[in-house]
């Protein structure tokens, strides 16, 4: 990258750039970029099946949005609210147990002292 030779990588990157068109332009994607120096090109992504953005990515893009309202008001009710959005949620009790257990992790204390 440095050295001025394009490389492929995979980053996180803004969706302004329309790597995903259904997708809002401030959304972050995981995808397939080339690097030059300054430069950060995408890599086309086509052929995308219709049913990912209804079954895939509204649902992540809705959880992540409830996660980032949640960090703004410091509430934890409103954590466990986005992790019940998550379709992989099963229940109340494991979407509190998962939230617990993550703040109870020695390295979590200042996200633990954040929520109430």
């Amino acid at each position: 990258v440095l050295n001025g030779v394009e490389r492929r990588i995979i980053l996180n990157v803004p969706n302004e750039l329309g790597i995903l068109p259904r997708l809002p332009s401030d959304a972050i994607v995981e995808a397939p970029v080339y690097v030059t120096g300054n430069n950060i090109r995408p890599e086309p992504i086509v052929n995308v099946p219709s049913r990912m953005y209804p079954y895939v990515w509204y649902p992540r893009l809705s959880v992540t949005e409830r996660a980032l309202e949640a960090y703004l008001a410091g509430s934890k009710g409103l954590l466990i609210e986005a992790l019940m959005h998550d379709p992989r949620t099963r229940s109340n009790e494991q979407a509190r147990e998962v939230i617990e257990d993550l703040l109870n992790l020695p390295f979590n204390s200042d996200l633990k002292a954040h929520y109430k």
